[in-house]
């Protein structure tokens, strides 16, 4: 059985948290720890202002969106002439950014 612990939270959501402290949104009260297995991230934060589901879903926001324009710059690239390394790197970022996109929308964080 998992308990919420009310500061453990999906990798996304702690790169929306990321995002609210480096904006200066919010404050982190402790360390963050990146847990391998369930893969999840336990931080211990607070908002400066407003209440933490307000700041952390105009992150999650801002973050879908900014994946999405990134796509987007991607699929706009002309990768004639790239090496093969230059490729598989390209595409493993495509691919990683497709994939957050996806979980976002499997677990309804989605704008």
């Amino acid at each position: 059985m998992v308990v919420d612990d009310g500061c453990t939270y999906s990798v996304l959501d702690a790169l929306a948290i990321g995002q609210a402290v480096k904006r200066g949104e919010a404050v982190l009260l402790g360390p963050v720890l990146f847990h391998r297995e369930p893969v999840n991230v336990t931080v211990l934060w607070q908002p400066v202002h407003g209440t933490a589901e307000v700041v952390l879903e105009r992150h999650r926001e801002r973050l879908e969106k900014a994946i999405r324009r990134r796509l987007q710059e991607m699929e706009q690239q002309a990768i004639d002439g790239w090496t093969d390394a230059e490729t598989d790197t390209f595409c493993e970022k495509y691919s990683r950014y497709k994939s957050l996109l996806e979980v976002m929308n499997e677990t309804n964080l989605s704008i």
